[in-house]
């Protein structure tokens, strides 16, 4: 709410007739998702008068089109929102679209801060008689890449081969007399698996015992092959990052061991060729088979209309999973922010309170990284981080909510399961109170709350654990004034 008693909500819809004013800066619901057919979910804004009785301002904030990106559905939600006395609300949240709206001279302008993201979409199935084909590449303005062909005794690049930004490779199959074969091209970075049909091969069946569960950190799964004794067969792949280690060649029924490089990206898919018959498989990203989230800022001037009112827009996150649920404004303009982070990377400012996760596991056996809260101040035009910085132990750390006071100091609430959480000496609770917590049939561990003051400049001036019996968090948080 401002000074003027005018109310400023936020939060996602997927509803295409959600209402917005002609003054929105996106008064256009989201395209369908390419691969999903469904709506992506969109952030939103509306601000409304003292009464309630008129809509002041109402805007979608989300990507403009879908990037058509294997298991990316281009979201975005919107969680914490600040207002200033101007008119300007400020909208924290996260997306996982490749196309959300930012503003010139940002510090984070891109996803997980990678400017350079090229997407290859090709046709890899050709027939036995071959023929021309093409692969589509996009990528931002200024994003050089090149494009080679692996088997060029059969593949031929015929033009295209290197380019800027959005661009085609043209590219001829010869034909195909033999077995179905595998080939591949290597475009921007990435390989594009190019199967082309031949004559029926002599092995049955090619089944994998596990490769649905082939996770990013790599690993090998095992490929019964099934066919006559008399059938002489031996295997490979097209893609770079599939080995065949053992099994090949083979006669008759037999097993093909492959392995998976480690995957430092988004999934992936893939297959293997045995005795010209194919089987398909894929492996998890760093985010299993979703794109990964990275939180955002944005500034939207309610008095002004249309792409005007878009102050400015920022990602802000690393290379995993981060979500921004805080946000709040100092007497400057400077933003305050926190959140939940499962970035090794997430992007801290030199002499930060705690430059790096802990590094705990969390979850089953294997698990996954345990996550932390950040806090993060931008400038009043988010061209700079003033300050940014992870906070928690080597256990689950989120960062819910925060507030300011007159003087800079910023207050964070959140919860934590970490005996090892940072606390300063003399608060009220200094050590994890253990309690245990029934989910479902199971007991684990509650989590404390956590406050924690953060001075302008990013040092802690106190934390403190606060637990009464059962699981506790620190969710929303309002400072009214400062003693």
């Amino acid at each position: 709410m401002d000074s003027s008693g005018n109310a400023y909500v936020t939060g996602e819809t997927e509803s295409p007739d959600f209402p917005v004013t002609s003054s929105g800066f996106q008064t256009t619901f989201p395209p369908f998702n390419n691969v999903s057919g469904t709506h992506m979910a969109a952030a939103f804004l509306a601000k409304l008068n003292p009464a309630g009785s008129q809509l002041l301002y109402s805007t979608y904030l989300a990507a403009t089109s879908s990037s058509i990106n294997f298991g990316n559905f281009d979201d975005s939600f919107a969680t914490a929102i600040a207002a200033d006395n101007s008119g300007n609300a400020y909208l924290a949240g996260y997306t996982r679209s490749l196309n959300f709206p930012t503003t010139s001279g940002v510090v984070q302008p891109s996803l997980d801060g990678i400017a350079c993201r090229f997407l290859v979409l090709a046709s890899t199935s050709v027939a036995s008689a071959g023929g021309s084909m093409s692969a589509n590449v996009t990528a931002p303005a200024g994003c050089n890449w090149t494009a080679t062909s692996n088997v060029p005794a059969w593949i031929t690049i015929t033009s295209g081969s290197s380019g800027s930004g959005n661009g085609t490779v043209n590219f001829s199959v010869a034909a195909n007399s033999g077995l179905t074969r595998s080939g591949s091209l290597t475009i921007a970075g990435q390989d594009v698996a190019i199967n082309q049909q031949g004559t029926p091969s002599c092995v049955t069946s090619v089944v994998a015992s596990s490769f649905q569960n082939v996770s990013a950190a790599g690993g090998t799964v095992n490929f019964p092959v099934s066919a006559p004794a008399t059938c002489s067969w031996s295997a490979n792949s097209p893609v770079s990052w599939i080995n065949i280690t053992s099994g090949s060649p083979g006669s008759g029924n037999g097993t093909v061991a492959i392995s998976f490089a480690p995957n430092s990206g988004p999934s992936r898919n893939g297959n293997i060729n045995v005795g010209g018959l194919l089987a398909f498989t894929g492996q998890n990203g760093v985010c299993g088979f979703s794109q990964c989230s990275d939180g955002f800022v944005s500034k939207i001037n309610t008095n002004a209309s249309g792409t005007a009112s878009l102050v400015y827009s920022t990602y802000l996150g690393g290379n995993n999973f981060d979500v921004a649920t805080g946000v709040a404004i100092d007497g400057s303009g400077d933003a305050y922010v926190s959140g939940t982070t499962l970035s090794s990377n997430f992007p801290v400012t030199t002499g930060a309170f705690q430059t790096s996760p802990k590094g705990g596991r969390c979850g089953s056996p294997g698990g996954y990284t345990c996550p932390s809260a950040f806090v993060a101040k931008l400038n009043p035009t988010a061209t700079a981080l003033l300050f940014s910085t992870y906070l928690g132990g080597s256990a689950n750390n989120a960062a819910t909510a925060i507030a300011t006071d007159s003087s800079g100091n910023a207050y964070v609430t959140g919860f934590t399961n970490s005996a090892d959480f940072p606390v300063s000496s003399g608060v009220a609770q200094s050590s994890l109170a253990s309690g245990s917590c029934s989910v479902g049939v199971h007991s684990i561990m509650c989590p404390d709350a956590f406050a924690a003051k953060f001075s302008s400049a990013g040092y802690v001036r106190c934390e403190r654990r606060f637990n009464i019996r059962h699981g506790d968090g620190g969710r929303d948080g309002y400072l009214q004034s400062a003693g």
